[in-house]
């Protein structure tokens, strides 16, 4: 077996842990981490978000997505990430 498909099955067998424990712990998002390590940061992000949705066409679809991201667990959102590696490993690298 190649280092690639060893590499995408570890990958795989991670992303799934990750959302099993998404499951099993539901109070952990990122918006919660950011606002307990720095909550200044994370007023001012927010602010910058209803700038931007009040002064652009498409700001609220923009802060709509910042406020989906900062709510999604951080167990499924790094499962999804690790798929997403391994989807980019299977597409551009040559076994």
């Amino acid at each position: 077996m190649s280092i690639k498909v060893k590499l995408q099955i570890y990958l795989i067998f991670l992303a799934s842990l990750l959302m099993l424990l998404s499951v099993v712990i539901q109070d952990l998002s990122l918006g919660k981490i950011w606002f307990y390590l720095n909550s200044n940061s994370l007023v001012g992000i927010q602010s910058f978000a209803e700038e931007i949705s009040e002064s652009y066409r498409y700001g609220s679809f923009f802060y709509e997505l910042i406020i989906m991201l900062l709510n999604a667990n951080l167990f499924f959102f790094s499962g999804i990430f690790s798929i997403m590696i391994s989807l980019s490993l299977f597409m551009f690298l040559d076994s």
